[in-house]
């Protein structure tokens, strides 16, 4: 594997661009490049591996650091769909520990896995807490948006844990219903 083209690989990857479009630009700048195939193969082969194994030890190293501080967790969720409305295909959950600012854990959701686009954003979050309680790792507090099964959930199945609902969406709400 030439290291330049792992290096190029990688810059388009993590810059968020399109690998079609430069590789289009440098076919139009007569630029010798790799195939969009040996992108996809550097991409799947090397790329997302080290993506996920950097992502892990780092998951890994806020854990412990949660886990020795002794505190509970005091947790702000949310999920971000990737179009708007009740059309979207999938969904990612976040959980971010709002003392420190970092994010603990994100799950994807795709809408093949739940009845429709609105259980995503439970779906999201049931397993993200999950994966908290695979950690042995406390919550005293979760503030999330108001949506009705998560607020149904938390009060269920999750009575020990403060739901708080987050003052922008409140707000967001209450501008709506005046303009």
């Amino acid at each position: 594997m030439p290291l330049g083209n792992l290096i190029i690989a990688g810059a388009v990857l993590f810059s968020g661009g399109s690998a079609h479009k430069f590789l289009t630009l440098c076919k139009h700048a007569s630029i010798q490049m790799f195939s969009i195939g040996t992108y996809m193969k550097i991409q799947s082969l090397y790329l997302v591996p080290t993506i996920e194994d950097v992502w892990q030890r780092g998951q890994l190293h806020l854990f412990t650091a949660a886990k020795e501080s002794g505190e509970p967790l005091r947790l702000g969720g949310d999920g971000r769909c990737c179009s708007p409305g009740h059309t979207a295909k999938y969904l990612s959950y976040t959980l971010m520990d709002l003392k420190t600012n970092k994010i603990l854990d994100t799950q994807l959701v795709q809408k093949n896995e739940v009845r429709n686009s609105y259980a995503m954003e439970l779906e999201g979050l049931q397993r993200g807490l999950a994966r908290i309680a695979e950690e042995e790792l406390q919550i005293s507090h979760l503030v999330t948006d108001r949506h009705s099964q998560i607020k149904k959930f938390m009060r269920e199945v999750h009575p020990e844990i403060i739901h708080w609902f987050d003052c922008w969406h409140i707000a967001k709400g209450t501008f709506y219903m005046f303009f």
